[in-house]
C-alpha cells in the first residue's frame, strides 16, 4: 500500500453549491477552477521537470517534462548546466506513435510505480554518458546525446520489461516474457540469458510483494566494471491463485487469474543468481537455507568486487546485510539490525571508496547515519538528535562529507543538511528557504539539482554548488502572469497550521483550509481528508500536499482539514510503532481528538462534518464513520481495506503480525463486524480491476452493510485499478465526491439538505 496519491494538481467545476456558498465566492479574486481545466493541459502546477539526473559527466542533466498540449505524455529533455539551454532528446508521442497494446505484466508494473502517463516514463543512462535507453510502446530506444539521433534497439511482440543499460554502454537488459535478454547495443543482437521463465517462474524481475511493499522495482543489478549482472529468479509457483473478474470499460468480462500472496499465505521464493559476461555463465548465490525472506535491497561495492545484499525476515524484524563474492556465491553476514515490532526500509545503504559504507537506522529511537568500515565494524555514528534523518542525497568522499534530507527543526518541513562521516558534528544546513526541498547529487557530491516548494509556490528547480549557492535556473517555475495556476492563485486561502497536544500527551500536527471568500462571522461545513496510516505524512509544507480536490472543496464552501496520528512517519520510532499489532485504534482515537478540536472552532458548523480518505485513508474513513457514529454528517470511502485478511503480506504482516498470530488484533481491525454502526450516509468507491486493495474488500463491505439494512451509495469503475487514474474516470469520480459531500452537507440555518 505505498502511497503515491499526494494527487496532483486537480479541480472541479463550481457546481450546485449552498447560495452563501455561492454569494462568497463569485465575490472573491481569481478564476474558479473547473474540472475540465483541473483535468486538462497544461498542468497547473506548471512545467516541473521528473526523474530529474546529472549526466555522467555532470555537465547537463536530463529529466521527464509533461507536454504542454497533453500532460499524460512524457518527453525527455536535456538542459546544459554551463548555458541552461534546454534540448527536446526524445519526444514521447512520436516514439509512441506506433505502440501496441500493453502487456498485463507492463500494467501491473506500471500500477505498482504509480506511473500513469505516457511516452517517456523512464530512462537510463550507461555509466559513460554516451547513451541513454528509453523504453517506449514496449519497445526499446537509444539516443546518442552527442548526435541527437535516436535508433530503435529493440523490436518485439512482447514488452521488454526493467530495462536498463550497462555501465560501459555495451549492453541492454531486459526482461521479456519471463526471462532475462541482454542486447549488444552496437547492433541490437540479443541472446536469452534464461529459458525456462513462465508460467510461475520469472527472470530480472521485482515480484509483486518487492514492487507494492518494499518499493524494489528491479530484478537486475550491473557491476560497476560491466563484469557481472546480478539478477533475481522468482518462483510464485506456491503462492495462491485469486481468481477476479476484470470488468472492463468495454463491456468486456475478463477473468484474471492473479497470484497474490494475502497475509499468512506462502510467498515467492526469490533466488539470486550472478552472470559472467565474460563466461556466459551464471552461479548461484548462497543466501541461506530459509527461503521464506524479502530480497529488498541490492548494492555493488564501488570497485565491483561484492554485492551487499539485504535480506529482511519474513517477520521483517530482523534485516540482515550479507556481503557476496559474485565469483563464487559466497556469503558473509556485514551486520543486522533488529526492531521488536518492524524494520523500515531504506535506500540509504552507500558504498565508499575504501570498501566501507554508510547506513541509516532507527536504534537509537530515530533514523540516523553510521559510517562502517569493510568488514562491517562500527567507526561512528554520524548524526543524533531527537529528529529522523529522512534520505542521504550524496557523498563527498574527497571531504569526506555526507548530504541528507532531514526535518531537525520543523517536521513539517524538509531541508537538505551536509555533516563530516569522518570527524561528526552538529550538521550543517545548505538549504535555508522555508518549505520542502529536495536535491540529486552529481557523481562527487560538488552541486546538486534542488527542488523546492511550499504550499504557495509550485516546484522550482535550480542548480546549485554543495554551499546551497543557486548557480543557475533549470525551471524556474515561477508563478507569473501566464503560468497555468497564476489566474487561481489568490483565489484560494493558504493553508493554516497548527499543533494540537492530544489526551495521550502527543503533539500532533493539523492542516485547516478554510474556504473560498471565508468570512469568520459564518459557521461552514468541514471535511477531514484522512489517511492515518504507515508511510505517509499528510500534514507538510509542500506544493504536492494540498491537491486540487482540497481546493475544490474550498471553491464550494467547505473548511479542509487534516491531522497526522501516530503510525504516521518522519516522528521518531517510537511515534510510528505505536501502532503495532492492531489498525484503526490508536489512529481513530487521535484522529477524533482533531475533529473535536476542529468542531470547537467558530466558524464550524459541528453538524455538518464529513470525511473522506483512500487506500489506508479509505479504511480509516470506514472506521471512523462506524466506531464513531455520531461524528460524521457523510464519508466517503475509496479503495477501501475493510478486512486486513484480505490484505497483501508484505505490508500487513509487518504492523499486524499473521492471522494465525495476532488473530485478536485481525479481530478487531474487521470493520465488516461494525458495519451495523453506521449511521451517516456513505459513499463507497472501488476500481473493478483493482489488483492492490481486491474488490473484495468493498463487496464484504457491502454485503455486512446490506446484512444490517444500512443503505448507503457505491461507484465502480470498469477496468480501473487501485488509482482510478483514467482522465474521464478521474473526472467522473471527482464530480461523484463532491456532489456526494453537497447533498449532505451544504445547508442553509444549519439544516443539511441537497443543493442545486
Amino acid at each position: 500500500m505505498r502511497q503515491g496519491f499526494l494527487f496532483a494538481i486537480m479541480g472541479l467545476a463550481l457546481m450546485s453549491a449552498a447560495h452563501t456558498a455561492n454569494a462568497q465566492n463569485s465575490a472573491a479574486p481569481g478564476i474558479p477552477l473547473t474540472i475540465e481545466r483541473v483535468w486538462g493541459d497544461p498542468a497547473l502546477s506548471g512545467p516541473a521537470p521528473r526523474a530529474l539526473r546529472f549526466a555522467p559527466d555532470g555537465k547537463s542533466v536530463t529529466y521527464l517534462r509533461p507536454k504542454e498540449e497533453n500532460a499524460t505524455i512524457l518527453d525527455l529533455w536535456s538542459s546544459d548546466l554551463t548555458t541552461g539551454a534546454a534540448t527536446l532528446l526524445v519526444d514521447g508521442a512520436k516514439l509512441g506513435a506506433n505502440a501496441g497494446a500493453m502487456s498485463e505484466e507492463e500494467k501491473a508494473r506500471r500500477e505498482r510505480r504509480r506511473i500513469f502517463d505516457t511516452g517517456v516514463i523512464e530512462y537510463s543512462w550507461d555509466g559513460a554518458g554516451t547513451a541513454i535507453l528509453t523504453p517506449v510502446g514496449g519497445d526499446l530506444y537509444l539516443t546518442r546525446p552527442a548526435t541527437g539521433i535516436t535508433s530503435q534497439l529493440t523490436n518485439s511482440e512482447g514488452d521488454e520489461v526493467d530495462a536498463k543499460l550497462s555501465p560501459r554502454g555495451s549492453f541492454a537488459s531486459y526482461t521479456r516474457n519471463q526471462n532475462l535478454y541482454l542486447a549488444q547495443t552496437k547492433d541490437g543482437v540479443e541472446r536469452a540469458i534464461t529459458k525456462d521463465g513462465g508460467a510461475a517462474i520469472s527472470y530480472g524481475v521485482a515480484e509483486f510483494i518487492a514492487q507494492e511493499e518494499l518499493d524494489r522495482f528491479t530484478g537486475t543489478w550491473w557491476s560497476p566494471t560491466e563484469a557481472h549482472l546480478a539478477y533475481a529468479r522468482v518462483d510464485e509457483s506456491g503462492v495462491p491463485l485469486v481468481t477476479r473478474a476484470d470488468i472492463g470499460a468495454d463491456g468486456r468480462t475478463t477473468t484474471i487469474t492473479q497470484r497474490y500472496p494475502a497475509t499468512g499465505d506462502p510467498n515467492a521464493v526469490v533466488e539470486l543468481f550472478f552472470l559472467n559476461l565474460a563466461s556466459g555463465t551464471s552461479i548461484r548465490a548462497d543466501l541461506g537455507t530459509n527461503a521464506d525472506f524479502y530480497l529488498a535491497r541490492a548494492n555493488w561495492a564501488k570497485n565491483g568486487s561484492a554485492l551487499y545484499v539485504q535480506r529482511l525476515a519474513r517477520d521483517q524484524k530482523r534485516l540482515d546485510v550479507l556481503r557476496i563474492d559474485p565469483n563464487t556465491g559466497g556469503t558473509k553476514l556485514v551486520l543486522s539490525e533488529t526492531d521488536s515490532d518492524w524494520i523500515n526500509l531504506t535506500n540509504d545503504f552507500t558504498a565508499l571508496a575504501d570498501g566501507g559504507f554508510l547506513w541509516t537506522s532507527e536504534r537509537s529511537g530515530y533514523a540516523h547515519i553510521y559510517h562502517y568500515g569493510a568488514d562491517g565494524h562500527l567507526i561512528a555514528q554520524v548524526t543524533r538528535g531527537h529528529w529522523p534523518v529522512r534520505a542521504i542525497e550524496g557523498v563527498d568522499e574527497k571531504q569526506g562529507l555526507v548530504y541528507f534530507t532531514a526535518s531537525p527543526d520543523d517536521p513539517l518541513q524538509q531541508h537538505i543538511l551536509a555533516v563530516s562521516y569522518k570527524k561528526p558534528a552538529a550538521p550543517r544546513r545548505i538549504t535555508t528557504t522555508q518549505g520542502f526541498w529536495g536535491g540529486e547529487f552529481n557523481m562527487g557530491a560538488t552541486a546538486f539539482v534542488g527542488s523546492f516548494s511550499d504550499p504557495s509556490t509550485p516546484p522550482q528547480t535550480a542548480l546549485y554548488d554543495a554551499k546551497g549557492k543557486r548557480l543557475r535556473w533549470v525551471e524556474e517555475n515561477k508563478l507569473v502572469p501566464g503560468h497555468p495556476w497564476a489566474a487561481h492563485s489568490e483565489r484560494y486561502p493558504a493553508p493554516e497550521f497548527a499543533a494540537i497536544v492530544s489526551s495521550q500527551k502527543q503533539t500532533l500536527y493539523t492542516r485547516v483550509l478554510k474556504p473560498v471568500g471565508f468570512d469568520p462571522s459564518k459557521r461552514y461545513p468541514a471535511i477531514l481528508f484522512v489517511y492515518g496510516g504507515p508511510h505517509r505524512q499528510v500534514v507538510d509544507k509542500s506544493w504536492g500536499s494540498v491537491s486540487t480536490v482540497m481546493r475544490l472543496m474550498q471553491e464550494r464552501g467547505y473548511v479542509v482539514f487534516s491531522i497526522d496520528n501516530r503510525g504516521t512517519p518522519n516522528r521518531g520510532r517510537d511515534f510510528e510503532r505505536a501502532i503495532a499489532g492492531e489498525l484503526g485504534r490508536l489512529e481513530v482515537q487521535e484522529q477524533l481528538e482533531g475533529v473535536a478540536w476542529l468542531k470547537r472552532q467558530a466558524y464550524i458548523d459541528p453538524t455538518r462534518v464529513g470525511v473522506w480518505g483512500w487506500s489506508y485513508g479509505g479504511f480509516m474513513t470506514l472506521a471512523l464513520a462506524l466506531r464513531a457514529p455520531d461524528t460524521f454528517a457523510a464519508a466517503a470511502a475509496f479503495a477501501p481495506v475493510t478486512d486486513w485478511r484480505l490484505y497483501d503480506t508484505g505490508y500487513t504482516e509487518r504492523y499486524m503480525r499473521t492471522p494465525a498470530g495476532n488473530a485478536k488484533g485481525y479481530g478487531d481491525s474487521d470493520l465488516n463486524q461494525a458495519a451495523g454502526a453506521l449511521k451517516s450516509p456513505l459513499l463507497l468507491v472501488h476500481g473493478l480491476a483493482d489488483d492492490n486493495v481486491i474488490f473484495a474488500n468493498s463487496a464484504a463491505m457491502m454485503a455486512a452493510l446490506q446484512s444490517h439494512g444500512k443503505q448507503f451509495e457505491t461507484m465502480v469503475y470498469p477496468g480501473q485499478k487501485h488509482a482510478i487514474a483514467a482522465r474521464t474516470s478521474r473526472l467522473h469520480w471527482t464530480r461523484t465526491l463532491l456532489d456526494f459531500f453537497d447533498a449532505k452537507l451544504q445547508s442553509q440555518d444549519g439544516k443539511r439538505q441537497p443543493t442545486g
